[in-house]
């Protein structure tokens, strides 16, 4: 991670779990199974 100079790196991957996590809890989980608005994006 020291290596990783590039703060785009970091924020790509924060920004990527914690979206999945409140998606799931504000809407059902098999919409985001079926739909993956994460991945699409």
């Amino acid at each position: 991670m020291a290596r990783h100079p590039h703060p785009s790196s970091t924020v790509g991957r924060v920004p990527g779990p914690p979206r999945r996590r409140a998606v799931g809890g504000c809407f059902p989980p098999v919409r985001i199974d079926v739909r993956h608005p994460d991945q699409v994006a």
